[in-house]
């Protein structure tokens, strides 16, 4: 059972058309000294070329899945994470970007069986762990209204002896629903 709240981001699931699952590369895609760290598996929006973490309620352009450079006074090196002030030449970000992958994550609280199909928001988007570089990203669970457009939209739960619908800290499967890149999900828009 999902009875202890440890978050793990955005964790790529599978392709839900089953295709393969790619990762993308953004060349110049975090510009050398940015501030903020962006961890892996969390949702990042594009803005005049740039990645930038996705806070809750705004538009996603991939999730966000590390990057390659050359860091200064170091040379090449490849992370998960972008750790804030970092200063570098040739970067080149990672993203899932495709709309019919389909992640885990886990909620704050208990998600019942009958959530499948509606919508929740993503919480903690800035939090991670600077040792792993992994997001401690959340998704809220308490549903967004009947109708109405969240973060993410819930398609299933993980499979497993220590998660169930309804466990205290229920760990979901989910799909971006705000996304702004371009792609067209499996059966149309995301929707609600």
């Amino acid at each position: 059972m999902a009875t202890t709240l440890a978050p793990f981001g955005l964790e790529v699931n599978r392709h839900l058309a089953g295709g393969e699952i790619m990762v993308e590369a953004v060349a110049g895609g975090i510009t050398s000294g940015y501030g903020t760290t962006i961890y892996n598996g969390v949702p990042v929006t594009l803005s005049n070329g740039v990645l930038l973490p996705s806070a809750s309620g705004s538009s996603q352009y991939g999730v966000f899945a590390g990057w390659r450079g050359n860091i200064t006074g170091q040379g090449p090196t490849v992370r998960n994470f972008w750790q804030s002030g970092t200063v570098a030449t040739q970067i080149e970000a990672f993203i899932y970007r495709d709309p019919n992958i389909s992640y885990f994550v886990q909620a704050t609280g208990s998600v019942p069986a009958t959530s499948v199909g509606r919508c929740t928001n993503l919480t903690n988007t800035a939090s991670g762990n600077d040792n792993n570089g992994n997001s401690q990203l959340t998704v809220t669970s308490t549903l967004v209204a009947a109708g109405t457009a969240g973060d993410v939209k819930i398609i299933g739960f993980k499979n497993g002896p220590d998660n169930a619908p309804g466990d205290t800290y229920t760990i979901l499967e989910v799909t971006l629903n705000r996304t702004n890149n371009g792609f067209v999900p499996l059966g149309g828009d995301a929707g609600v």
